[in-house]
């Protein structure tokens, strides 16, 4: 697998596309997120290896550095869904390991936050900030099954230090709130 890149520099009238690190074979399951300043981290799930992966654009997605760790090196940690809160944490959602969170553009990362009922099975995770500053955690029950999938969500919400915490529900919401297992950061 090779993980590409589409890019439009005219409010997508045309497209270009670029390859993640055109020497990696063995990533897939990637997603993306600004840093601000014509940066762009790509997040990367391994096909054979214990991490995930990350590369670097520079110059809004033209060019990206070779991959390498991430920094999460929890085996299984798949399909990543990556999102910039309007407090600058970037989250991370990995299928089987939870919530990551970094205050310093991904440069280190948490320790898995497991919000109970979000098993992180299934399809990838989903990430939505509200207006309230809520996140909306989804996903579904199981990714290759037809019958019996279920779509499930749970509100968090992330402080500025990264420390993620069960979030109240909004008004007109049938979803139940999330309780986290345990939070732990690293320093």
């Amino acid at each position: 697998d090779q993980n590409l890149f589409f890019r439009s520099s005219d409010g997508g009238r045309s497209w270009s596309m670029t390859h993640i690190d055109d020497t990696e074979w063995e990533r897939n399951e990637s997603c993306w997120v600004e840093l601000g300043g014509g940066r762009i981290l790509a997040v990367l799930r391994s096909n054979y290896t214990n991490s995930v992966g990350q590369s670097i654009s520079e110059d809004y997605g033209r060019t990206w550095s070779k991959v390498r760790p991430l920094g999460i090196p929890f085996f299984g940690a798949s399909a990543p869904s990556i999102l910039r809160t309007r407090n600058n944490v970037l989250v991370l959602a990995t299928r089987q390991w939870g919530i990551f969170t970094s205050i310093d553009d991904g440069q280190t990362w948490s320790l898995p936050t497991h919000i109970r009922g979000y098993s992180g099975s299934g399809l990838k995770a989903g990430l939505l900030e509200m207006k309230d500053g809520r996140l909306l955690v989804f996903s579904s029950t199981h990714g290759n099954a037809r019958k019996n999938c279920t779509t499930v969500g749970q509100f968090i919400r992330v402080d500025a230090d990264g420390t993620v915490h069960p979030a109240l529900l909004g008004p007109h919401s049938h979803l139940k709130s999330a309780s986290i297992e345990s939070t732990r950061n690293l320093k």
